[in-house]
């Protein structure tokens, strides 16, 4: 009986820790009305869209990529939303240059305004 109990209290603790851990599906006017709610959190966000001119991030954003990432420009339905995507080297190379293209992005928010961006669909 001890061993049934353990075993089913040791699942209960692993299942909570793996849904705490798994990606969040977010609406994109959703995360544009509070962005900071979803700080540190890996996050899925639907319908914005990859802009062709990914060469110079907005002026009044500070946003440095690390080394190996680069800025993109993304953009939501709600204009109003400024952050700042950086996505590494090779990942970019997915990206179709030259048009703008509607996709699903996952993506890691940071504390720094930092989101980087680790798969497109």
């Amino acid at each position: 009986m001890k061993k049934l109990l353990f075993i089913l209290i040791s699942a209960f603790f692993i299942l909570n820790s793996a849904n705490a851990q798994s990606i969040e599906l977010v609406d994109a006017n959703t995360y544009c009305n509070n962005p900071t709610r979803y700080n540190g959190k890996t996050i899925t966000v639907k319908n914005v869209i990859i802009k062709s001119n990914n060469n110079t991030a907005p002026a009044n954003v500070n946003c440095k990529p690390p080394q190996g990432y680069r800025f993109v420009t993304i953009e939501f339905p709600n204009p109003t939303y400024l952050g700042c995507f950086v996505i590494s080297q090779s990942l970019s190379n997915s990206i179709i240059s030259g048009r703008d293209t509607r996709v699903t992005i996952t993506f890691k928010s940071d504390l720094n305004n930092i989101n980087t961006i680790t798969q497109i669909q």
